[in-house]
């Protein structure tokens, strides 16, 4: 192999190379890399309790719910209400005044 071989296959490595960063690149650019956000699932928060439990706070649509996992399972410790529409709230605090 002489000298001029090994320059070009150097030559190809770096630009095969500089075509998949260029891809990568223009993917996450364009949004091919980017996370949904109409994610029904979300993670809030987690607080490790221990060297092996966590509690998670998990949203679920539009529900909160906080969980204790362990390496054996995974228990809910509280689920929050469902948020209500500002209608049903106003409907509620009309009859609270009118009482």
């Amino acid at each position: 192999m002489d000298q001029g071989q090994l320059v070009r296959i150097l030559l190809s490595l770096i630009l095969v190379v500089g075509m998949i960063l260029a891809a990568a690149w223009a993917a996450r650019r364009g949004g091919l890399l980017r996370q949904s956000q109409t994610r029904r699932i979300r993670i809030l928060d987690s607080q490790r309790l221990g060297a092996r439990a966590t509690l998670a706070l998990v949203q679920v649509d539009d529900r909160e719910i906080l969980i204790g996992v362990t390496p054996q399972q995974i228990s809910l410790l509280h689920a929050g209400a469902a948020p209500r529409d500002d209608d049903d709230f106003r409907s509620h605090l009309d009859q609270a005044r009118s009482s």
